[in-house]
């Protein structure tokens, strides 16, 4: 079997909701028929979080009609064409682009700290994407999903258990609340501070204005989404940045501030340290796996 979307309309919100639970029961449907839709983004030498766009958590394209492809922006000839029906799961840290057919669809789906949040790109005439924004939804079941899609995109699940994963996500969308008035304007703003968190600049004015909001009315939605005030959420997602940076031994600790949003690494040391009690550097030598002297020997 093949997945299938020819049938879907996407107009409104819930219009967009039930397409997006439609992906995620056909995906599991197809590889428990012993089709797998997935594409994975798997490489060795992958340049995580260096430089490009690319996100901290995996991101699923779901092709509803046309044609997408996907460039990896660390190297010029991984081109990932996306026909109608193909998913492709990009792992953490992956820099890419996108292109996308005029008129072709897609959806695009993270998972961001136990919330589901999703779009939809419809491609117009510059092959670029014209966004219809989801909503943010709080996962009651299943707020490891996250993890588990990273292990997906990473080859490290079984088939079957993919299946049950998507099942449940699933599940979980159709048990969620309606979507409330400010979710569409949270998930747009949640993917916004992800797009520019290396822009020292990005405040909340700055966020409202390119969303067409007052800046009290979006700082009252993300506290009450997110329970802490938005300046802080914020540099709660700069500070996760940084130590997903700093597992990569090869970034600077200048490159990571600047990266992450920090006007010099003075500052950025000074937050991280505030933070977790220890300089960017030494959470470095911390997480980083020792290896062992070139004369170590086992002992009789």
């Amino acid at each position: 079997m093949e997945v299938d979307f020819s049938d879907m309309d996407i107009l409104r919100i819930n219009d967009l909701r039930k397409v997006t639970i439609h992906a995620f029961e056909e995906i599991s449907q197809a590889i428990e028929h012993g089709y797998n839709p997935l594409k994975f983004d798997i490489s060795d030498n992958a340049k995580r979080y260096q430089g490009g766009h690319h996100h901290l958590v995996p991101e699923l394209f779901v092709q509803l009609d046309g044609i997408s492809r996907l460039a990896r922006d660390d190297f010029d000839s991984a081109l990932i064409q996306l026909d109608q029906g193909a998913c492709l799961l990009i792992p953490p840290g992956i820099p890419h682009s996108e292109q996308i057919d005029c008129g072709a669809k897609n959806i695009v789906v993270k998972i961001i700290d136990g919330r589901l949040c999703y779009h939809c790109s419809i491609g117009n005439n510059h092959k670029q994407a014209t966004r219809l924004n989801g909503e943010v939804v709080s996962l009651a079941y299943f707020r490891s999903t996250s993890g588990l899609l990273e292990d997906i995109a990473e080859g490290r699940l079984p088939l079957n258990i993919c299946a049950l994963i998507f099942r449940q996500l699933a599940h979980e969308l159709t048990m969620a609340a309606d979507p409330g008035a400010g979710s569409s304007l949270l998930a747009a703003c949640q993917d916004r501070v992800e797009h520019c968190l290396h822009d020292t600049n990005l405040s909340v004015s700055g966020l409202a204005a390119d969303l067409g909001c007052h800046p009290d009315h979006l700082s009252r939605l993300a506290k009450k989404a997110w329970g802490m005030p938005l300046v802080r959420w914020i540099n709660e997602r700069r500070l996760l940045r940084a130590r997903a940076m700093l597992a990569t031994p090869t970034r600077s600790i200048a490159e990571v501030a600047e990266s992450c949003g920090f006007s010099d690494s003075r500052y950025f040391a000074r937050v991280f340290s505030q933070a977790h009690n220890c300089s960017p550097s030494a959470w470095r030598n911390q997480m980083t796996p020792k290896q062992p002297p070139t004369n170590f020997t086992i002992p009789d």
